[in-house]
């Protein structure tokens, strides 16, 4: 699986389901049975990636609606992509 990168886009499995609970969001993946929970910041990503689905995008508002350094940010970014690929509750296609 090739490195996630800022350049990124994502796309998403029609078979995952996401729903928001309390603060947290839960990802079902309908096919594997398997669900998978976000906290608030997680939800906030998730939300960010469906509506703008560039990862760079989401960097910037996140940058901007949290107090964090941006090598922080874009670790922990690509880190939460690259386990939502894995898991297969994404799918990150190039620019």
């Amino acid at each position: 699986m090739p490195l996630v990168t800022l350049d990124d886009r994502v796309e998403f499995p029609e078979d995952v389901i996401a729903q928001q609970v309390g603060e947290e969001m839960v990802l079902l993946d309908l096919e594997a049975g398997v669900y998978y929970g976000l906290d608030p910041v997680g939800r906030r990503i998730w939300e960010l990636l469906t509506e703008h689905r560039r990862l760079r995008v989401v960097f910037e508002t996140i940058a901007e609606e949290y107090d964090v350094t941006p090598e922080v940010l874009q670790q922990d970014l690509l880190q939460l992509v690259q386990e939502l690929q894995a898991r297969g509750l994404t799918q990150v296609v190039g620019t």
